[in-house]
């Protein structure tokens, strides 16, 4: 998914576990996510990169909250509820950006079969780091 603002991230710290993303597009990167969601596909497969910062009120800084712990992109499948991909736009307009005119994505994402390592942190001094993905062994 293109480049964008996200306003909520979910995740519910299981390794297999799917991320999932909500923000602001462009209306040009609206219409690039488009095209996959109307795919009649069972698997998507995807390479992402992501880091999402918080802002700390006490150390007054922002501070990377959700990042890959080694920096490199992951790769994952579209999160797919059996009939379609989890990549929706919203049909109008978000109010959450006036100007220039944007959208809003929602876009779920499950890890490939290769153990990684998320940074999660609560704080500027408080992070932990956590399994993402799970290695299959033949």
């Amino acid at each position: 998914m293109p480049s964008r603002v996200p306003s909520q991230r979910t995740w519910d710290r299981g390794a297999t576990a799917a991320f999932y993303f909500a923000g602001q597009i462009s209306v040009h990167n609206k219409q690039q996510v488009q095209l996959p969601a109307h795919k009649d596909v069972t698997k998507v497969d995807c390479e992402y990169k992501f880091s999402v910062y918080q802002y700390d009120p006490i150390a007054k800084k922002y501070f990377p909250c959700l990042v890959p712990t080694d920096g490199a992109p992951r790769k994952g499948f579209i999160e797919n509820d059996g009939c379609s991909p989890s990549l929706a736009v919203a049909d109008d307009a978000s109010s959450e950006v006036q100007s220039p005119e944007n959208d809003a994505p929602l876009l779920g994402i499950r890890p490939q079969p290769i153990a990684r390592q998320v940074t999660v942190a609560t704080s500027v001094s408080a992070r932990r780091v956590m399994p993402r993905g799970v290695a299959v062994t033949n």
